[in-house]
């Protein structure tokens, strides 16, 4: 079962990967203009934790120790978040920057660290689930699976609670 969801996260950042390089190297301006890359926002405000753990808990039925535990773990990674997120828009934007020169060299090495940018940041995106399923149980478990292997819709699995979860 936890080969299942690997596949998947590997799946999707190759893919996201190979849709990058292939529009970077299709795409080119007859004059190069500076790129535009908005700056990260934190990744685990404290309100994104606490309406994260009200999700799971109705999606899930969670008791009180459960949300409280998964907001702590949650809060802990945030910081790593951040700078996961801050080194993998500098790389992309390294990377643009070497195409829009036409440097090949420089764009292949800058390839290469946004391929190790994505994959540390889908790494600890992997390590945020394994930290949520610690204190689940059994049935919790199963359906925590079966609810982050359907396609996202704003943020939400399509068939979740509406996004207005009170904090």
């Amino acid at each position: 079962m936890s080969r299942r969801w690997e596949r998947a996260l590997l799946v999707f950042s190759l893919a996201l990967n190979a849709a990058f390089v292939s529009l970077a190297a299709v795409y080119r301006r007859a004059e190069p203009a500076p790129a535009q890359i908005e700056p990260p926002r934190e990744r685990f405000p404290p309100r994104w934790q606490r309406r994260r753990a009200a999700f799971l808990g109705h999606r899930l039925g969670l008791d009180r120790e459960q949300r409280a535990a998964i907001h702590e773990r949650l809060g802990t990674m945030g910081p790593a978040f951040v700078t996961a997120r801050e080194d993998l828009v500098t790389t992309r934007h390294e990377f643009f920057a070497a195409l829009q020169r036409n440097d090949l060299a420089a764009a292949r090495a800058a390839r290469q660290r946004l391929s190790t940018a994505q994959a540390r940041l889908d790494s600890l995106s992997a390590e945020a689930m394994l930290r949520e399923m610690e204190h689940l149980h059994g049935d919790q478990r199963e359906q925590y699976l079966r609810w982050m292997s359907r396609p996202m819709r704003r943020g939400h699995p399509r068939g979740g609670p509406p996004p207005e979860l009170h904090d």
